[in-house]
């Protein structure tokens, strides 16, 4: 789970069923990996992005597409 309930304020089943309504926004259907997001950064930090100038890159596995 992303958050522990107890630092929420709220309990497993209300984390579970937050967690899903989250999901269900995804249109892959899953939560990133850490290493999915930390490879957009390294691909920012390397030479690989020299010629990338004012670039936006979502990483949202789709969410922002409406």
């Amino acid at each position: 789970m992303l958050h522990s309930a107890a630092k929420l304020g709220i309990s497993e089943g209300q984390l579970t069923q937050m967690n899903q309504g989250i999901i269900e926004a995804i249109p892959l259907g899953r939560f990133g990996r850490p290493e999915e997001i930390a490879k957009v950064a390294l691909f920012f930090a390397s030479d690989d992005s020299s010629f990338v100038v004012g670039a936006e890159l979502v990483v949202d596995g789709g969410m922002s597409m409406g």
